[in-house]
């Protein structure tokens, strides 16, 4: 069943910042566990004007089979998918994805990644197959958002939905959630294949510029911002050194 759409995207779009804007420490499930980011990229993006600014842009890039772990975040964040594909789960209410005129696909893992566990863990090749569509969404293509959250997933979080290049996710504080780049795979359910050079992901995220879970996680600290307006291409960088294999697939 498809919902009404009864909020503007603009007011979605404060909506989430609005909800616990509050930068914090990068936190596990259950408080204890590291969280490996193995094979992930952040780089703090300049040229936005990000002097005496509470967020900034940052280019995100996940390797071949690289994930983001699942854990609850306590930063609002907006990601736009660039290059490649990604299977995204959601554990909690609220998120948001803005599918670009498209209809989210439903995506199956086997053998499964159980909620909170290391997808590293388990039978390498791993596999991933295209098991319906988004339901959640509101209005009709071009035009539409689509509602994410358990009773997508499922009560063991068997079930991901598909982010393709020009999918915006829009991440509420404190989402318990989950990125595996799985652009090497064919997942396609009547679409277009997808093709990125090495397979990799490439994301364009708003988020906080202090304390920034995903930044800490790579080991990176946070740039002094400045008031200089450099483009895209010119940024600086920085790479987390990589641990060859464990990928989630």
């Amino acid at each position: 069943m498809r919902r009404r759409a009864t909020l503007p995207f603009l007011f979605m779009l404060g909506l989430v910042f609005a909800i616990g804007m509050t930068p914090g420490l990068l936190a596990a499930q259950d408080g204890t566990q590291k969280l490996d980011f193995t094979d992930v990229t952040v780089r703090p993006l300049e040229g936005n004007g990000t002097a005496g600014k509470v967020n900034r842009d940052y280019n995100v890039t996940l390797l071949d089979g690289a994930y983001i772990p699942e854990a609850q975040y306590p930063e609002a964040m907006v990601i736009k998918v660039l290059d490649g594909v990604l299977a995204f789960r959601v554990l909690t209410d609220d998120v948001i994805v803005d599918p670009a005129g498209d209809v989210p696909t439903l995506l199956t893992a086997s053998p499964p990644i159980p909620p909170g566990s290391d997808p590293h863990n388990g039978t390498p090749g791993r596999t991933f197959a295209a098991s319906g569509s988004v339901q959640t969404c509101s209005g009709s293509p071009p035009n539409g958002l689509c509602l994410i959250n358990q009773s997508v997933v499922g009560q063991d979080g068997d079930v991901f939905v598909e982010l393709r290049p020009g999918y915006t996710v829009y991440l509420p504080s404190n989402t318990i959630c989950f990125f595996c780049n799985v652009t090497g795979l064919d997942l396609k359910e009547n679409k277009s294949p997808i093709s990125s050079p090495g397979n990799q992901v490439v994301l364009l995220v708003w988020a906080p510029q202090a304390n920034f879970s995903w930044l800490n996680g790579v080991g990176v600290p946070v740039p002094t911002p400045s008031a200089s307006t450099q483009d895209l291409h010119d940024a600086v960088g920085w790479t987390v050194l990589r641990n060859p294999g464990s990928p989630c697939h």
